[in-house]
């Protein structure tokens, strides 16, 4: 180490420059070295504190991803399973470069940081799916008719056009006719 003006300097090589007659000198700066003990200590305090993390997280990503439809639920239903969705995606976005860091080049880590990588972007999708649906005008139509995203169950029955023997003009009228049902069940 040398001072030069006041602050020091560390050698870094005594044979630089292109004919190896210069010396390197770089600013100086306390190494920040932990003895192998108390390193290892510390990563397996890293590991195990992810490992909790991740036997917490893994099933709120199962239900995350094993909601149904979102059509299919109602108003206060979609709000949580919007809110799981969101909470899994965080989640999974802090622990997944931390498991990197730890992974390094063991081959089961890896294979698990891939698995968590794959769930992490589907997760993504599903909330960007969600945020869609949010705004869409067909979930606002469906909580400001019936605060349910389903066709409320009384619907009244209608009977069936008589249509005589089939024609393919048939099929038109059916769908006319469904059109007018749900009409007719709108308040």
């Amino acid at each position: 180490m040398v001072t030069v003006e006041g602050q020091p300097w560390a050698v870094v090589s005594v044979r630089g420059g292109f004919g190896g007659n210069s010396t390197v000198l770089r600013p100086h700066q306390e190494r920040q070295h932990l003895p192998g003990a108390a390193r290892r200590k510390l990563e397996r305090s890293e590991a195990e504190i992810v490992a909790g993390k991740l036997r917490l997280l893994t099933p709120l990503i199962a239900e995350a991803l094993a909601v149904e439809p979102f059509e299919h639920l109602r108003d206060d239903q979609f709000r949580e399973v919007h809110q799981l969705i969101q909470l899994a995606v965080e989640e999974t976005t802090k622990l997944l470069p931390r498991l990197a860091a730890i992974a390094g080049n063991d081959v089961a880590l890896r294979r698990l940081l891939d698995l968590l990588g794959l769930q992490h972007r589907e997760l993504r999708y599903q909330a960007e799916d969600a945020d869609r649906w949010a705004t869409s005008w067909d979930y606002r139509l469906a909580t400001y008719r019936s605060e349910s995203p389903v066709l409320p169950e009384e619907e009244p029955e209608l009977p069936p056009p008589d249509l005589g023997p089939y024609q393919p003009r048939d099929l038109i009228v059916l769908a006319l006719h469904g059109l007018h049902r749900e009409q007719v069940a709108r308040p």
